[in-house]
């Protein structure tokens, strides 16, 4: 990481496990993609996925609190067992059914066919479940909408 003006360190592009960097998708996919043998992955193994040299300084920084955040949601489980150290995480049968999920090809054709007005009236339906649904797909619709709306303001 570069040092700023202020002697704060600021982050090095594309080195973040942000939701800002990684989609939660985009990360539990990177975490099934990386399972070793007996199904589990280390930070250091998500960290060399992505390409971040083994002598940068900080390049697990982040990884840990991101995944801690998915094991709140109950999509990504950590190792309990002894050996603690190296952290290893797993997906759980949540996580996997989040990853499973997708649209018919005619639902899909339709979705990318939207128009801005049909686009607010699909958003107005989404909230709509928002509300009725369980904590773990509201939270990661949550994140998905601020996700977006950040890549959107920032151009």
């Amino acid at each position: 990481m570069a040092a700023r003006g202020n002697g704060q360190r600021k982050k090095v592009p594309g080195r973040s496990f942000d939701l800002y960097a990684f989609s939660d998708e985009e990360l539990l996919h990177l975490v099934k993609d990386n399972l070793d043998a007996d199904g589990w992955v280390t930070s250091s193994d998500l960290a060399d996925a992505i390409g971040i040299p083994a002598e940068e300084d900080n390049r697990l920084s982040g990884i840990g609190i991101r995944l801690g955040w998915m094991q709140r949601y109950g999509v990504v489980r950590k190792n309990t067992d002894p050996p603690l150290l190296p952290t290893k995480w797993t997906l759980t049968g949540r996580g996997i059914v989040v990853l499973d999920a997708t649209f018919s090809k005619a639902l899909d054709e339709q979705l990318q066919g939207l128009k801005g007005e049909a686009l607010w009236r699909l958003a107005r339906e989404v909230t709509g479940r928002y509300g009725q649904t369980d904590d773990v797909s509201a939270s990661l619709v949550r994140r998905s909408f601020l996700r977006a709306h950040r890549g959107r303001s920032r151009g």
